[in-house]
């Protein structure tokens, strides 16, 4: 099962950095960063970024970005 909470973490990295979103390499985490609970400030700044970038994106179907 780790393995694929892992994997499933890697996804969402690997999809945050492809177009639409663009996310840049400093607005994202280390897969160990929220697996292994090793830099929570990060995570929570890349889910930032990911939802000004989806509000950015799609502001109909994103309306705010938090």
């Amino acid at each position: 099962m780790p393995f694929v909470q892992m994997e499933n973490i890697s996804i969402f990295l690997r999809a945050c950095q492809q177009p639409p979103l663009n996310l840049h390499q400093h607005d994202t985490f280390l897969t160990v960063d929220l697996y292994e609970q090793k830099d929570p400030a990060q995570v929570l700044q890349c889910i930032g970024a990911f939802s000004r970038a989806a509000h950015a994106a799609n502001p109909s179907r994103f309306p705010s970005a938090i």
